[in-house]
């Protein structure tokens, strides 16, 4: 590949862990993922050899400290040493342990929550919407996804209608949501679905198990969030507001896909 004089170029993929991206977000550019963790020391080298340009070193700088608050190490190395040496005097390790374990109590009891707020926020905003599935989210659900330590484990919101479709809010590590319908048992209503969604914008899919599905933008890893992430799940406000952001963006799907499933319910 030649580009500008380049013979090789390599293209990087930027996102908060390095995950790979998506097959329709890249339009068939070979990149290399990398995690914004990852470009810390590359961005301070940038900085020490920007000595003579103050405004582009300022910059850089400015750069370095937003992916610190972002990636959740934007603590100083100081204060990182005196807490680990804080740690292991006298018997603190214990108590560190038992602290992890009100941890996990607390991240519990805050996604349950958050579910919950999710949910109040999709009912409030969208009008006729559809039972709530069996299946969806519980406390027993939240544990298992916290404990599990390897696989992967799905859990959400499910809002069934038509004959196997469910509006719905989904985690597996990162939040997304769509209309959830399993292609292999359902073909004829995949079908049908996928191609009344089509034209609406966001849709990262379709996949086999979701027609039209959209990722939040945030990545949040709700199993092992970074400090501004855990910021924002003890903030009340701040959550409703985000379930609210969730609630609308699943309003636009319902608004496309609720004659069909009017006219899925009177067919049965």
């Amino acid at each position: 590949m030649e580009n500008e004089g380049y013979r090789e170029v390599c293209s990087l993929y930027l996102t908060l862990d390095g995950r790979s991206p998506d097959e329709g977000s890249t339009g068939g550019l070979q990149v290399t993922p990398v995690s914004y963790r990852e470009i810390v020391p590359w961005l301070e080298r940038c900085q020490e050899r920007a000595y003579n340009e103050p405004a582009l070193r300022e910059s850089v700088a400015q750069y370095v400290r937003l992916v610190r608050k972002l990636t959740g190490r934007d603590l100083k190395g100081n204060y990182m040493t005196a807490l680990r040496n804080l740690i292991l005097e006298k018997n603190n390790l214990v108590l560190v342990h038992d602290l992890s374990e009100i941890m996990y109590e607390a991240k519990v009891s805050l996604l349950t929550k958050f579910w919950e707020e999710i949910d109040v926020a999709v009912r409030a905003r969208i009008s006729g919407l559809p039972e709530k599935a069996p299946q969806s989210v519980s406390e027993d659900h939240i544990r298992n996804f916290l404990s599990r330590q390897r696989g992967e484990y799905y859990h959400g919101l499910y809002y069934s209608f038509g004959k196997g479709a469910s509006l719905a809010i989904e985690v597996e590590r990162y939040m997304y949501f769509g209309v959830c319908c399993n292609k292999q048992e359902h073909k004829r209503e995949w079908s049908q679905l996928r191609n009344i969604l089509q034209e609406l914008d966001g849709n990262v899919g379709p996949e086999d198990w979701w027609p039209w599905i959209h990722w939040d933008p945030r990545e949040f890893n709700y199993k092992n969030p970074k400090r501004n992430h855990l910021e924002l799940l003890a903030d009340p406000e701040a959550r409703k507001e985000y379930a609210k952001e969730i609630a609308d963006g699943l309003s636009r799907v319902w608004d496309k896909v609720r004659s069909y499933a009017v006219r899925s319910a009177r067919g049965s």
